[in-house]
């Protein structure tokens, strides 16, 4: 049995609502699959219920797809919710698009055939094979150092080389914010539709923890005081890690509820020899609710279910009379491991990970705090960034909420 690759995590947690939270779908611009998890309350199923969306699969070449990017900027300006991502059967060759920029991953064969300017992987990750990634805008001011028209040319010639290997087209899917104005390979009329609607299924009789998502306990350096309130008389790095280990329990308990799993079962009779599962203390029994969304997730559904968890939470401080277990939300964001986006560099593979899951707990009486919030519209500049209005806005703290990011061997989010 081959043993799994390395994973990065990283654990963080404060009061929401967070700027952090709303950076959730910026950070991954592809998403594949979200999976939502709560004790059942009518209310907030009802209210993800409601959240749908729809993709396009479709074939063309790569200077059809620029084209057709390019005509639809023209006509509707910036495009910061327009999103194309060619699948992975051509790995290592692969590009996306979004936010006005091209991003293609692609081998040193292919890349000095191009002509163009990128990064070499190979200085960024040890021990991986010589690949490339590239960032080309859509117009020369996004400061290529080649014309559009260069681009285009250089597009053309790859897709050539490809038709007399016999690789042929592309395949692909999209989103479009605006598909009436798309023409080309992104024209709906051209292109096969995918609705993506929620799941969703109930687990009854399961063990429901009660998440309090403490901050992290603060270990003081040798010789200094310590300033986070903790017991004189109790040692810091034990209180770590216990902290540690409820942490860890807890999102086990997510990643076992977002699969199903019968050991979240309260009469589970499993034979201890072959799996033993404790749940997170303290816990109750009860019923909980599973949503999952499938497909080319846009970063707006993203954004529009971390939203409705984090709004919900506002009257969720108290179980509902349906929901006796105390309310949290745990959401999982499986982001597209193969999208070759420029920034953080990645090696694209279909077996990689770029994950976070979030558990959000209402806490009443937590006071106000200043937050770094999006003011007005958001807008997307021709560029591979957001250019949008940050403002201090003054709100009530709602909650308190954990996260766990993980991903996986050749991806240089954390460094």
């Amino acid at each position: 049995m081959a043993s799994l690759e390395p994973r990065r995590t990283m654990i963080s947690t404060g009061l929401y609502p967070a700027r952090k939270l709303q950076d959730i779908s910026f950070d991954r611009p592809f998403t594949h699959q979200i999976d939502l998890v709560f004790p059942s309350d009518p209310q907030l199923e009802a209210a993800f219920r409601s959240l749908e969306t729809r993709f396009y699969t479709s074939t063309a070449s790569l200077v059809e797809v620029f084209d057709a990017a390019r005509d639809l900027e023209e006509q509707t300006g910036p495009l910061p919710d327009t999103h194309a991502l060619s699948t992975d059967r051509c790995i290592p060759d692969v590009w996306c698009l979004a936010r006005g920029v091209l991003g293609v991953n692609v081998t040193k064969e292919v890349y000095e055939s191009l002509g163009l300017q990128g990064s070499k992987l190979a200085d960024v990750f040890t021990g991986c094979s010589a690949q490339y990634s590239l960032s080309l805008g859509l117009y020369s001011k996004n400061g290529n150092t080649r014309s559009p028209a260069f681009i285009r040319d250089a597009l053309a010639k790859w897709d050539r080389t490809r038709a007399e290997a016999g690789q042929g087209p592309w395949d692909f899917a999209f989103y479009l914010s605006s598909p009436e104005n798309a023409t080309g390979p992104f024209s709906p009329s051209l292109a096969t539709p995918h609705t993506v609607a929620p799941v969703i299924r109930k687990f009854s009789n399961v063990h429901i923890p009660t998440p309090t998502l403490l901050p992290r306990p603060q270990v003081p350096r040798a010789g200094r005081p310590r300033h986070d309130g903790m017991d004189v008389d109790e040692d810091p790095e034990s209180a770590l890690e216990d902290w540690n280990e409820d942490m860890g329990e807890l999102f086990e308990w997510l990643g076992m509820a977002n699969m199903g799993a019968q050991r979240l079962q309260a009469n589970d009779r499993v034979d201890p020899y072959v799996a033993v599962y404790t749940p997170p203390q303290p816990s109750m029994v009860g019923e909980i609710t599973h949503i999952r969304w499938r497909g080319l997730l846009p970063p707006s559904l993203v954004q529009k279910i971390v939203g409705t968890a984090v709004s919900h939470s506002a009257n969720s401080s108290t179980p509902t009379p349906s929901a006796s277990a105390r309310p949290f939300i745990g959401l999982t964001v499986h982001g597209t491991s193969h999208a070759p986006v420029p920034t953080p560099h990645r090696i694209p593979r279909p077996e990689g990970e770029d994950t976070v899951a979030l558990i959000l707990a209402p806490e009443e009486g937590l006071g106000e705090a200043v937050v770094k919030a999006v003011g007005g519209e958001q807008t997307a500049g021709r560029g591979w960034s957001v250019q949008a209005e940050i403002e201090d806005v003054q709100t009530k703290v709602l909650g308190r909420w954990a996260m766990v990011e993980a991903v996986g061997k050749w991806n240089a989010r954390f460094g």
